[in-house]
């Protein structure tokens, strides 16, 4: 039971420490099925709430170099490294004969990194042309954001909800009255 209520109590939390917003406005939420209307405070809602991510590959002189640039880059733009995997495969192994006593083995390796980073949305742009630069050519580049404010509406407006509901218990005032049957 407990576990119930702190799930949804710490996600709330959480959406409220992830997403801050700097802008206030009134915002109106219209139910589809009737003409009714539900206005909210601007001290529920501040602005939109936006999440952006990024991604892409490219291909580098050199993976370690480059790898340790980006992880500078990375805390310059008071960000962190969450993932970071670097491996290196063979591809193609080549003898080629010296002389008849020595052999010389040439190996062709591909090495790879992959990583992931958290950067703050206002300077995510910024970051990946910055990353974009640093690579001979780039394979792909995707960017998608998602609006968030009406989740997090809802969240604060359930947040709300549950802190009156646990005032008025408190205050000895249930919303639910239960009449006990009598069985004869």
């Amino acid at each position: 039971m407990k576990t119930n209520f702190l799930i949804p109590l710490i996600a709330g939390v959480g959406l409220l420490c992830a997403c801050k917003g700097k802008g206030k406005a009134d915002y109106e939420v219209v139910n589809n099925s009737s003409a009714d209307s539900v206005k909210v405070d601007s001290a529920y809602v501040s602005g939109p709430k936006l999440i952006k991510t990024a991604g892409m590959r490219f291909k580098v002189k050199s993976v370690q170099q480059t790898s340790e640039r980006i992880a500078v880059l990375t805390s310059g733009c008071n960000g962190m490294v969450i993932h970071h995997e670097m491996g290196s495969t063979s591809d193609r192994s080549l003898d080629i004969r010296i002389s008849n006593d020595s052999v010389m083995r040439v190996t062709s390796f591909n090495t790879i990194a992959d990583m992931t980073v958290k950067i703050p949305s206002a300077k995510l742009e910024d970051f990946m042309n910055q990353v974009s630069h640093m690579g001979i050519y780039v394979n792909n580049r995707r960017m998608d954001i998602t609006d968030k404010s009406l989740d997090y509406l809802s969240a604060q407006l359930k947040l709300k909800n549950r802190d009156e509901l646990v005032s008025q218990q408190k205050r000895g005032r249930s919303l639910l009255r239960i009449r006990p049957k009598y069985y004869r």
